[in-house]
């Protein structure tokens, strides 16, 4: 696994090495051999501008408990490293450096960074002689990976913490609105859920987030918190689930993201000026990541059947939380470190690492006196695994059974689909989505090692040594194997194993003779995601319960929180003014056309009701069939005295139809943020985004918020369209429809709705 992280740009001398390090030149153009090469080498470091401003850590997790992560390579750069100089470390590692020490490399792990991740994809792309795949071709299923001579096959894996903070992030951003069929997830969901008695979450779990926060991520998608939505990454971190249910676990959410993403791009066609892919779906960064772990469970479920299949199936272990525990550990010791002190840091790391495995160290935040880095989220003392939950890591599906998984998984997928209301594809497959892995099938057998000893009698002694650097890492590893593939086994209770695996398989294999998910749904979903539960070594649920209604937790705004100063002293460093608030060319578009459009309607009116006036007086007979005065046309009814708040509702113009839109969330940009409010809003210009719950024209008066697919039309955009906010009493809502009663029915709609004046916004 390989990560990146800042250094203090500094170049210092090493007696050890006899060179000058902390640059990203070579040791032979550095070597220091007499006093006068000094200025020379610093010289020639300055003109290149190469001194170091971050260092890329490869680090080895042989994945078998009890074995600590070792630090391979550190690797200073200047820190705008692309995907093709990290996929060029990436090859040398496997194509020279592993096979000349014997290494057999199963998986990248990465923390799901675009360049991280095309660097990843760019080492799956290798054509090798042999591929191990997995293929469905009625569903479009062809995950594949390469199998390089004397290494085996490799595996991309995303980090599953970082995946999940990835799945948090995407929710309360602001930038996006996450629907489905008749529903979304939004900000203000879990700003309700913090304020409830029962909830589990902190306030700073929501409220002045760190995004970064390990446990506040967990907490997110705790079983008390969600039931089954965006569960992919528990299935790399639950700790007794067998390898045919994590298959199943892996492709229910594959397919369901592959059919959530057919319901937006299908509602985007028909919907256009309303939905679409970039406001209404995760980012291509977010789907490529979750897809991802998707297709890495299976593939690394098959490479341990095909090649290592006497060794327990831990996916926790992959990923790149070892290099994150590594960075973490180093920050305690050192917070802001050069390429030297990270070297001289390290035997004390391993210190560090040793004494939390064996429980001897505490990073606790509420009883140490150490303050860790926030957003790590430290689980070195929980790889203990008994006999029993070794041996269920250790059933592997045969194809057959993997193949009947994936249709299952597809069912599955389909019924949680139709329980949320999304549109989906009349044929039973689904295109998918770049970014995919090409297939190439090629079944191959490379001469493995059979297993002899079980994983939990590891030898501690060899591993608690102090001085545990990677030869005897590979030595202890290699015996290991050796060990276990000399034994014969108990055939016996294989064949047991088998005959639980098969069992199990056949449970899942049964296809329910109904939707059970549409008629018991929420009961199911619970019961789906208990079992599913994420491992954690430690509670990281809140305490204590807020009692009373006077214990409301209520945002502490005489702080100063260090995250939100941070983002703000960023800004104005980049902006000489302080005093000013950039606005961007797109913001400063739609605020000018927005008034633009609605001077001209209030003008428009004021004519059309002079007109009305003149002839009422003309005509004493029609008189009651007048105008009246449209209050604020040029606020769109947005001031002082009548503020826009979440359930209100207003006029919202979509193409050529006037729509009816009811608030559901409000945001305004600050400092390159968007923060979610539950304030009034007193001034348009004060909205950077808001989420509405829009219902279309039916008849006359008559308008509904469901289209012929059986969805709800939820938008998210800047405000650049909002027409005229009205009373909530100017209209009743029946079931799935809205009718508009009183002045918003017979004068507000009746000016704003017609056609012509449509046609002057557009113009």
């Amino acid at each position: 696994m390989s990560d990146n992280t800042k250094l203090k740009p500094r170049l210092r001398y090493s007696p050890t090495l006899g060179c000058i390090i902390g640059s990203v030149l070579s040791k032979e153009e550095t070597i220091i051999n007499t006093y006068s090469d000094i200025p020379n080498v610093i010289n020639k470091i300055k003109s290149e501008r190469a001194i170091a401003k971050d260092v890329r850590a490869y680090i080895l997790q042989i994945p078998l408990p009890k074995f600590p992560p070792i630090v391979i390579a550190l690797i200073p750069n200047k820190g705008n490293d692309n995907s093709k100089t990290i996929g060029q470390l990436h090859r040398k590692l496997i194509q020279e450096i592993a096979p000349q020490l014997g290494i057999h490399i199963l998986s990248i792990g990465s923390d799901g960074a675009i360049t991280e991740f095309q660097a990843q994809q760019s080492i799956i792309d290798i054509q090798t002689s042999k591929r191990l795949s997995v293929r469905e071709p009625s569903l479009n299923i062809h995950f594949s990976c390469p199998v390089f001579d004397n290494i085996g096959p490799i595996v991309q894996v995303q980090d599953p913490k970082h995946a999940k903070k990835t799945a948090r992030n995407a929710i309360i951003s602001g930038a996006r609105l996450l629907t489905f069929g008749t529903s979304s997830v939004r900000y203000d969901h879990f700003l309700t859920l913090i304020n409830q008695h029962n909830s589990i979450m902190y306030k700073n779990d929501v409220i002045k987030l760190d995004k970064q926060d390990d446990a506040a991520a967990y907490r997110t998608f705790v079983l008390q918190t969600l039931s089954n939505v965006l569960h992919m990454n528990l299935n790399y971190l639950n700790r007794n689930i067998s390898p045919v249910e994590r298959i199943r676990m892996a492709l229910t959410s594959y397919f369901f993201l592959h059919l959530w993403h057919f319901h937006i791009k299908t509602l985007h066609r028909k919907y256009p000026d309303f939905v679409s892919i970039r406001q209404n779906f995760l980012s291509d960064q977010s789907f490529a990541i979750l897809t991802s772990l998707c297709e890495s469970m299976v593939l690394l479920i098959k490479a341990y059947r095909d090649y290592y299949p006497q060794i327990p199936f831990l996916p926790w272990l992959h990923g790149s939380e070892s290099c994150e525990h590594f960075f973490g550990v180093a920050r305690q010791i050192n917070s802001d470190f050069d390429f030297f002190e990270l070297i001289q840091m390290l035997p004390k790391i391993s210190q560090y690492a040793k004494a939390l495995r064996h429980k001897k160290l505490s990073f606790d935040k509420e009883r140490s006196h150490i303050i860790i880095c926030l957003g790590y989220l430290f689980d070195f003392t929980s790889d203990e695994l008994d006999k029993l939950s070794i041996d269920k890591l250790r059933l592997w599906p045969d194809d057959e059974q993997i193949l009947k998984t994936i249709q299952l998984s597809h069912h599955l997928a389909r019924d949680l689909a139709e329980y949320v209301g999304i549109v989906q594809p009349s044929d039973i497959s689904i295109d998918i989505i770049i970014p995919q892995i090409s297939i190439e099938s090629n079944e191959i057998d490379i001469s493995g090692s059979s297993i002899e000893k079980q994983p939990n009698e590891f030898n501690d002694e060899n591993i608690d040594n102090e001085e545990y650097d990677l030869s005897s890492a590979i030595s202890e590893a290699s015996s290991e194997m050796k060990r276990i593939t000399i034994e014969p086994g108990n055939e016996e209770q294989n064949s047991n194993d088998f005959i639980e695996g098969r069992s199990q398989l056949n449970e899942i294999d049964q296809p329910p003779d109904n939707l059970y998910i549409l008629n018991n749904g929420d009961s199911v979903l619970y019961n789906q995601r208990k079992l599913h539960e994420a491992y954690c070594s430690k509670p990281l649920e809140r305490k204590f319960k807020i009692v009373g209604a006077n214990s409301r937790i209520s945002e502490e705004t005489s702080l100063i929180q260090p995250n939100k100063a941070s983002h703000i002293v960023a800004y104005f460093t980049k902006n000489e003014n302080p005093e000013q608030r950039f606005v961007t060319q797109r913001e400063k578009r739609w605020k000018d056309n927005q008034k633009n459009v609605a001077i001209t309607l209030a003008q428009l009116y004021a004519q059309e009701l002079t007109k009305s006036k003149k002839e009422r007086k003309s005509n004493k007979r029609n008189a009651q069939e007048g105008l009246i005065e449209i209050p604020n046309i040029e606020t769109a009814n947005i001031c002082t005295n009548f503020p826009l708040m979440t359930g209100d509702y207003v006029f919202v113009r979509y193409g050529l139809q006037m729509c009816i839109g009811r608030v559901e969330a409000l945001y305004f940009e600050a400092y390159n943020h968007h923060c979610y409010t539950q304030e009034a809003i007193k001034d348009l210009n004060d909205i950077s985004y808001i989420s509405l719950h829009v219902f279309i024209p039916l008849h006359l008066e008559l308008f509904t918020d469901k289209v012929k697919e059986g969805c709800y039309i939820l938008t998210h955009q800047i405000p650049s369209n909002i027409i005229y906010h009205i009373k909530p009493d100017g209209a009743v809502v029946e079931g799935n429809f809205l009718r508009l009663v009183g002045n918003e029915k017979q004068y507000y709609f009746n000016y704003f709705g017609r056609e012509d004046i449509i046609k002057k916004m557009v113009e």
